[in-house]
This record gives C-alpha cells, structure tokens and sequence, in this order.
C-alpha cells in the first residue's frame, strides 16, 4: 500500500489548497522514498531465486470517499506522481544494488477491487446468474473501516465511505487492551504515601505496554487468554522500587470493555447512511465481503453478524455475509496483495 488517505488526507479548502502547492515537491519526494526501499526490500527477498524473472509492479490504492471531496483531489495527485515516477525511472530496467531487474510495466487497482479478484479466484464468492450483481466490500484497517458498494461486472466502485468513529478496526483493540493493562497496573501498584496520586505511566512505558498489546489482540483472535508480562515497567517515584505488569486478558473481558451494543447501534446506522445515499437496497447485494486484519477477531465477526442481522435479517447473514472460519482467515486478511497480483497478471 503506497499511500493512506486517512493519514494524509486534508479536508478544508485551505488544507488542500497548500497540499496541491507541495505536492510536486514534498510529497512527491515521500512517495519517491517509500516506492524505492518497497523495491529494494522486495527485491532482497527473492533475488536468489527469481534473477531471470520479470517484474511486474502493481500498487493498490484506496478508492475515492463521496462524503471527502478532496480525497479524489489527493488520490488524483498521488496517482500522477507515481505514474510519472515510474515512466521516469523504471521504464526500462530497475538498477538495485547493481542488479538489473526487468521491469515490464506497472499497474494500479483500487483495493475493493483487488480483494473481490481474489475472493472469486479463491471460490469465496459464488458465481451469479443477476445481470448486475453488486458487492458490498467491508474493509476493517488498523485506523479505520471502508465500505465500498462494487459493481461485480463492470469492476466498479459506485460508492465508497469510510469511519473510524465506529471503533471497530485494529487499534481499537489495541487502545481496549491497553486500558486494561493500565487499570491493572494502577490497582497492583498504588500510590505508597496516602496523601499522594497515582502518576500515569511516561511515553517509554506506554510503548512498552503498546508493543506488548499489539501480539495479545492477535493471540486472542484464537485463544481465549493470554497473558501479559512487563517486568520494571516503571519505579515508585518515593521508594524507587521497581514496578512490574503482569495481567490475565480473557476473550470476555476485552469483550466487556469494547462496548459491543454501542459499537453495533453505531455499525447498523452507518450501513443505513451508505443504503441510502447510494440508492441501495440492501437485498440487491449479492454478497458482502468482509476482510483485513482485524476480521480474525472474534468479537469483531460477532458485532459485524449481529449488526447485519439487524439490518436485514438472520438468512441474508447466513447467505450472503461472506466471513472467516479457523481454516482461512489468513486469506481473508490477505485479499488485497492477492486480488493485485491476479488484476496485474490479467492487465498483462
């Protein structure tokens, strides 16, 4: 993924007035950075086996936001960038570390589209007999989550929006697993003169209670406990003894703290605002793909079930809501790099 909208995306006039000003300078130059060391690392990887290959470039791109004008202002810009990047640069040969690598050309595809490419190739989707079947593609992220309303047919994406208000994706997970950790720090660890309060843990402690929680949402994707073991996590600022975390996170209880009917309420309202505003009847999808990283979590399948459920009943969750099982939630996080290779081998 080259480039991420919501971290870069500036949404007043002035903001994007003064991006379109830097683009060709600034930005270009990021972009620049990132697209050679993705080339250099990739390249690392698989020299020793692949040196008489050719390589294809294909780079995925989040599609535009209705609701965000200047998304497609942004999303238009980073495209003509690359675009020029590589027919400047690597129209020809790549030249890394003095080894020559044949590039043949280099495609872009939006990442809706990618990720239905591959759950069709894979047999996640079924074929249809409706002249034109549309795809509602959910896509869960580390920051926010994106839904995409795709004709299947023509492979296009007539309505995109995106949230993270909903508190669903990755590190919502991670900020619960966090609070855990330090409420029981707090509670193992009070204050040792009465009259004083507890000081909150500095910016090393918290990365260091971030690093852990990151494995332990993963972990908890198909374990029901995991624990989580910090040791001089931080000193008393009196005795200056050290002070050590050691927590028990059970699946129901990050369950408790993640706020399922909030989180549901406000899922079932915004797939109500996506029906609406793209003239959708919700029993003209055919389907509804649901992937990305944070999918594995059982607590995010159950709120994203019990969401659909609600909006359009028990049958169309069993037979159109299209979620992981034990045996391939690897590939339902993985649907986007592997719709890109099939769009980028189908281009060619």
């Amino acid at each position: 993924h080259i480039y991420h909208p919501h971290l870069l995306l500036h949404q007043d006039e002035q903001e994007k007035a003064r991006f379109q000003s830097k683009s060709k300078s600034s930005s270009k130059l990021v972009i620049q950075s990132m697209l050679s060391d993705i080339l250099q690392n990739t390249w690392n990887q698989f020299n020793n086996n692949n040196n008489n290959r050719r390589v294809h470039a294909i780079l995925t791109h989040p599609p535009s936001y209705q609701h965000q004008p200047s998304s497609s202002v942004y999303q238009e810009e980073c495209q003509r960038i690359l675009s020029n990047y590589f027919q400047n640069n690597y129209t020809d040969d790549v030249d890394i570390d003095g080894d020559i690598v044949p590039l043949d050309d280099y495609t872009m595809v939006s990442e809706p589209i990618a990720a239905i490419l591959a759950a069709q190739h894979y047999n996640l989707i079924p074929p249809s007999s409706e002249k034109d079947p549309i795809i509602m593609v959910l896509d869960i992220g580390g920051r926010n989550m994106t839904l995409s309303m795709v004709h299947k047919n023509t492979e296009e994406v007539y309505f995109t929006r995106s949230s993270e208000d909903i508190g669903i994706h990755g590190n919502a997970l991670i900020t619960e697993v966090m609070n855990i950790c330090q409420e029981q720090f707090q509670q193992d660890h009070p204050p040792s003169n009465k009259d004083s309060i507890s000081i909150p843990l500095d910016g090393m402690a918290m990365q260091r209670v971030y690093d852990a929680a990151c494995p332990a949402v993963l972990e908890l994707s198909n374990q029901k406990r995991v624990d989580i073991n910090i040791p001089y996590l931080s000193m008393d600022s009196i005795t200056r003894t050290p002070q050590h975390l050691l927590v028990g996170i059970g699946q129901l209880l990050l369950e408790q703290k993640f706020s399922q009917k909030q989180k549901q309420q406000k899922l079932v309202q915004f797939l109500l605002d996506t029906l609406t505003e793209s003239n959708t009847n919700p029993f003209q999808i055919q389907h509804v793909l649901v992937h990305g990283g944070p999918v594995a979590s059982p607590m995010i399948q159950k709120l994203i079930q019990q969401s659909f459920s609600q909006l359009a009943g028990e049958s169309f969750v069993q037979e159109r809501l299209l979620l992981p099982d034990h045996k391939n939630t690897t590939l339902f996080q993985e649907l986007v790099v592997l719709g890109a290779a099939l769009y980028g081998n189908k281009k060619k």
